[in-house]
């Protein structure tokens, strides 16, 4: 069963921690003292694009109004909140003087294979939402996220509350069973999910198609990896799914998309390069005649 994130007001008050992503709203100025970096250590020189915790409880009563005015203004001026993910601990946890936090979200987003370093974006509330459907026999949030009482984040403007499961093991986190779970998960269709929705561009996007969409990748893109028998580029899948998007499976039946998806150039840059005429080909094909939807595939691919 999987959790439901349900829709509130931002109260402040309520949550013990916030994670802001830097990568997206910049350097945090002004809360030295409440700011932990959660910069991995193989890239310590470069701890401004990375995620930071903020403690909450910290906090004065003056400086959690102005960081809640800057949230505020984050959201009226950039349409992007400052805040993206807040959340309480488990009071088992929060008095537990062997958990480290700092230790555990290192152990959340970054991970080493054949030499190389990796990030897993933990932190991005459209990572976290999909997780909620990415399984449908686990509930990954709860065991990935098994020390928090609750959690909020923050979609299309929108904050989103979880209550999480109170498992019994909770009380005693594994470190090594969470890294576990982790490294048996493929983290690279919830990116081009993300990427996919970037691209539709969809306004006041509700939190049910979100989920509708993604899933759709999920299974379009097994079919991409089905049909090609060559390498293709990450440029050429988010191309080929948003087509798929928007015209159906049936698009990556034809064999002038099969055609494209064969050419020296990839698929984007040949898709980008059809004239009218061959896409009109295409829409009788599939039997499309609305002229917005035509458009868009033509004009935004």
């Amino acid at each position: 069963m999987h959790i439901i994130p349900l829709e509130k007001n931002l109260d402040i008050e309520t949550y013990q921690y916030a994670i802001i992503d830097q990568a997206l709203v910049g350097v945090l100025n002004g809360y030295e003292e409440v700011k932990i970096s959660l910069a991995p250590e193989f890239s310590i020189l470069e701890e401004n694009i990375y995620p930071v915790l903020i403690d909450l409880t910290k906090l004065d009563n003056e400086m959690r109004q102005e960081l809640y005015s800057e949230h505020q203004s984050f959201i009226k001026y950039y349409q992007q909140p400052l805040l993206s993910i807040l959340f309480t601990l488990k009071q088992e946890i929060a008095e537990d003087k062997n958990f480290d936090l700092k230790k555990y979200f290192h152990t959340l987003f970054y991970y080493k294979k054949s030499e190389k370093f990796y990030l897993r974006r933990l932190y991005d509330p459209r990572v976290i939402l999909q997780l909620n459907w990415y399984d449908d026999q686990i509930d990954l949030l709860n065991l990935v996220f098994s020390p928090f009482e609750c959690m909020s984040l923050y979609h299309d403007l929108n904050l989103y509350s979880f209550k999480l499961v109170t498992y019994r093991e909770a009380a005693k986190i594994n470190l090594q069973k969470v890294s576990k779970i982790l490294e048996n998960i493929d983290f690279m269709p919830i990116s081009y999910a993300n990427r996919l929705v970037n691209k539709l561009n969809i306004k006041d996007l509700e939190l049910g198609f979100f989920a509708q969409v993604c899933k759709t990748a999920y299974t379009n893109l097994q079919r991409i990896q089905q049909k090609s028998n060559q390498q293709i580029t990450q440029f050429d899948i988010v191309a080929l799914l948003f087509h798929m998007q928007l015209l159906g499976v049936n698009y990556l039946q034809l064999d002038q998309v099969l055609s494209l998806l064969a050419s020296d150039e990839g698929y984007d840059q040949a898709s980008k390069a059809l004239d009218i005429q061959n896409w009109e080909k295409v829409f009788q094909q599939l039997n499309v005649s609305d002229m917005n939807l035509k458009n868009r595939v033509i004009y935004e691919s």
